[in-house]
């Protein structure tokens, strides 16, 4: 979508410049974004296998592990500072942590490869490993630019770059998978999609504000790396746990059952989750400003806590339905027969992912009440709750569907109490409050 349609809309449903304004721009660009993969994806099972899509979701968790540390987490700092001078030297320190990051983790892949493709259980990653450390390069680039032009206001920038992101990755897995590429299709679009979205965004940060470019000194790095410190020392150790925990649930699928199945399970959870996080993320943005504002205002968090929790039923528990009883036959029909076994996936999987659509939105509470550090021991535990179960039945049985059933039942029962904690210390303070 051009910038200009964005702006029209955006123009006719908020103010220019308010926060409804700046959010309805961001999830118009990322509805789009996401719309453009779920709308091949009925083509893209038909020209690819469910190996290469299994190798696919193999690299990508590779990458998101060692993206991790591929700022520093200094990206998320760029916000904080009240000068755009150590704002952007915050972003420069960022890049400049990108490309080390990079070159040492080529530098472990070319003396490791063979060790590291053994360890996750699939030669086929093999020479894909080789393109982890540009992918990160570029992974780190976009979030150093993401979160200065959000500092900027320039939301129309995020909005182009997650659509350009998607369009092009879509149109090289669709040319690619044509002339019978395979797996190449595949991690060649997204890295495609990938060096457009970032070099989009780039432009437009050097055109826009290149001007900034004197303020970066050494001085002014070092100082603001030490201010803000607490991100790559703290703010990584929680990223990476929540990390580990998704792709180490990929290693595990990896090595005991090899490339189609994990390709079944990574397209189960892109159908049940993208739609659905959609929704979950805009409720989630407008839940938070509300509940802050119930609880800075002395109202009653728990009876806004029950109603949202009552219409994120409502809207998902028809969906669960239908994808317990009808999946594999879904899945066989718009993905073709070779994917009914995913189907079968998505039945097991289903309570997991209702109600952790559910929980997603009301997490913000304990930061809100300023309970943190319990529930970040109760998201320790949740990530334990689906790695450990799976490898432990994965490795006895043998059998992916009493694995993912071990991941289903466990997770949910954690969720569950989560969600009891939540309405807990909701209840701190009392008051009315309609949502």
């Amino acid at each position: 979508m051009p910038l200009r349609k964005i702006q029209r809309l955006k123009s006719r449903h908020a103010p220019k410049g308010s926060f409804s304004a700046h959010v309805l721009t961001l999830m118009t660009g990322t509805t789009i974004a996401q719309a453009i993969p779920i709308a091949i994806s009925p083509i893209l099972t038909r020209l690819y296998s469910p190996s290469d899509f299994g190798v696919l979701a193999l690299f990508s968790s590779v990458v998101s592990i060692v993206a991790i540390i591929a700022t520093g987490r200094y990206e998320l700092a760029i916000m904080l500072p009240e000068e755009d001078d150590d704002a952007f030297n915050i972003l420069a320190l960022s890049i400049l942590i990108s490309f080390v990051v990079s070159m040492l983790s080529l530098l472990i892949i070319f003396v490791f490869n063979s060790e590291i493709s053994t360890l996750l259980g699939n030669k086929d990653i093999s020479k894909w490993l080789y393109w982890v450390p540009f992918s990160v390069l570029l992974t780190g680039f976009y979030q150093a630019f993401n979160y200065w032009s959000s500092r900027k206001k320039q939301f129309e920038r995020l909005a182009v770059s997650r659509i350009s992101q998607s369009a092009f990755a879509a149109t090289a897995n669709l040319s690619f998978g044509y002339v019978g590429l395979g797996v190449s299709g595949l991690i060649g679009g997204s890295l495609i999609g990938q060096s457009c979205a970032t070099g989009v965004l780039g432009w437009q940060v050097w055109r826009d504000d290149k001007s900034s470019t004197g303020s970066i000194s050494k001085n002014s790095m070092m100082r603001n790396a030490k201010r803000y410190r607490e991100f790559p020392l703290i703010n990584s150790l929680h990223a990476f746990s929540d990390t580990v925990q998704t792709s180490g649930i990929v290693f595990v699928i990896s090595a005991f059952f090899g490339s189609n199945i994990l390709g079944f399970y990574s397209l189960t959870l892109k159908v049940l989750r993208m739609p659905l996080s959609l929704i979950g993320s805009s409720v989630s943005q407008v839940f938070f400003q509300k509940a802050s504002q119930t609880y800075n205002d002395g109202g009653d968090l728990h009876v806004l806590l029950k109603k949202t929790m009552i219409k994120l039923s409502m809207i998902a528990l028809p969906v669960l339905v239908i994808v317990v009883f009808f999946a594999p036959e879904i899945f066989a029909l718009c993905f073709g027969k070779t994917w009914r076994e995913a189907g079968l996936y998505a039945q097991i999987l289903s309570p997991w992912i209702f109600i952790n659509f559910i929980v997603s939105p009301i997490s913000q509470i304990p930061i809100i009440v300023n309970k943190q550090k319990s529930g970040l021991a109760i998201g320790l535990v949740y990530n334990l709750s689906l790695f450990v179960p799976l490898l432990l039945t994965s490795y006895l049985n043998r059998s992916i569907l009493i694995g993912l059933c071990s991941i289903s039942m466990c997770a949910s029962f954690v969720l569950l109490y989560y969600v009891y904690w939540v309405f807990k210390i909701s209840k701190r303070r009392v008051g009315t409050v309609i949502i």
